[in-house]
């Protein structure tokens, strides 16, 4: 019987895909974190690592590291479980040799066991040995039975996601809870700790909302789970813009939640972005933002050629900086509401830290939006996923 090492700090994720794999005919143990999972690989010998990146003090990157420094190791199928919103964790890992990487928002345990029997047939049949593809008696791990595993891994996922959204209420008390004590103390030496719980409440919610397939839900705590994630190593960066985003984020949870019954009522097709800043270096960092979250990203940095972009195209979203040469964003932003089709389309301002409290309350009673420079990509990830979602979902 082919033996698998599970590594995930989420207790869910991990009885769930432990469940799901055992019964398609893996011996798995399963371990919370990364030193646990070390010791298991210094003591027993597996065939396959399935792994989360994601896992505060030492990551999945930090595991697999270890894997391939390890001569008994360096030959060891690794599948990763990541957030697709963490880009840098995840090209790490592909460098250090993972086999393949899934997004956790969307993988099952059907689709886990599937690409774990691929890569471990494909290494069969390569006649690559490893240590324990066969069972104490020699023989080869047994087919899982495909039909009856799916049939109930539907079942299972019609009760997750019954189980998460008639839970939805206590799921929003929770989470406005946690941002309520994570204001409360700013600069308290209980902050750090605040954060990791607020951050280990969406890491949950990203599992639940993925395991029940409630697509946008697991998409939207993924964003924000991300960017708490790389908040907890630099807590400073918590200022008025970002808590500000995370307020708007428990918004967008509540109004997902009301309408997780209803169809997408979306094209489905990439949001389409017009980025205008006359500071180069910001454009090519809100353009990777743009791109981390699936949108199809424009810049300029003229925004009288960003005025003749506009009459030529149609955007969805458009991010201006207010301090430009020869014309404001402001003096854009009105200009843009003058051109046909552009009544709804929603605008990002991009303004300095300084100023972020002088503009923000009277943009956003306009129905706008507005971040602070530099911006931080994962932040500006969280504000066009809620914009994605609003005009697929909710307008």
């Amino acid at each position: 019987m082919r033996r698998v090492l599970l590594v995930d700090d989420d207790e869910l994720v991990r009885k769930v895909y432990q469940e799901g794999l055992t019964r398609t005919g893996y011996q798995v143990t399963a371990v919370e974190d990364g030193l646990k999972a070390i010791h298991e690989l210094r003591v027993h010998g597996f065939d396959a690592v399935v792994l989360d990146l994601m896992m505060p003090r030492l990551t999945g990157v930090d595991v697999l590291r270890y894997i391939r420094g390890d001569a008994k190791g360096r030959a060891v199928p690794v599948l990763v479980l990541s957030n697709l919103y963490m880009d840098e964790l995840s090209r790490q890992a592909l460098e250090l040799g993972a086999h393949k990487v899934l997004w956790k928002f969307r993988c099952s345990p059907s689709a886990l066991a599937q690409d774990l029997q691929g890569l471990l047939d494909t290494r069969a049949s390569g006649s690559e040995a490893t240590a324990g593809s066969a069972g104490a008696d020699g023989e080869a791990a047994p087919v899982p039975a495909w039909p009856e595993f799916q049939e109930s891994a539907a079942d299972f996922q019609n009760d997750a996601r019954h189980e998460l959204l008639s839970a939805s209420a206590r799921h929003m008390r929770e989470l406005r809870g946690l941002l309520i004590l994570l204001k409360a103390d700013e600069s308290g030496v209980e902050h750090k700790f605040r954060l990791e719980s607020f951050y280990r409440k969406v890491h949950y919610l990203t599992a639940t909302a993925g395991l029940a397939e409630c697509h946008d839900l697991a998409r939207m705590a993924a964003a924000l789970e991300a960017l708490l994630f790389g908040l907890i190593d630099k807590p400073t960066l918590l200022n008025k813009s970002v808590y500000a985003t995370l307020d708007q984020a428990m918004d967008m949870f509540e109004a997902l939640f009301a309408s997780a019954h209803k169809p997408p009522i979306g094209d489905g097709a990439p949001l389409r972005v017009l980025m205008v800043d006359d500071d180069p270096l910001a454009d090519k960092v809100v353009v990777f933002a743009l791109r981390l979250a699936g949108c199809e990203a424009r810049s300029t940095t003229n925004p009288f050629t960003a005025l003749d972009f506009l009459k030529r195209n149609k955007y969805d979203l458009v991010l201006l900086d207010i301090e430009m040469p020869g014309m404001t964003g402001f003096e854009l932003r009105r200009q843009v509401w003058d051109l046909p089709g552009y009544e709804r389309v929603p605008v990002i301002y991009l303004t300095s830290h300084q100023e972020y409290a002088v503009h923000a309350d009277p943009i956003r009673e306009r129905g706008d939006d507005l971040i602070s420079k530099p911006v931080a990509p994962l932040e500006l990830a969280v504000k066009v996923v809620m914009h994605l979602l609003r005009r697929s979902r909710l307008e």
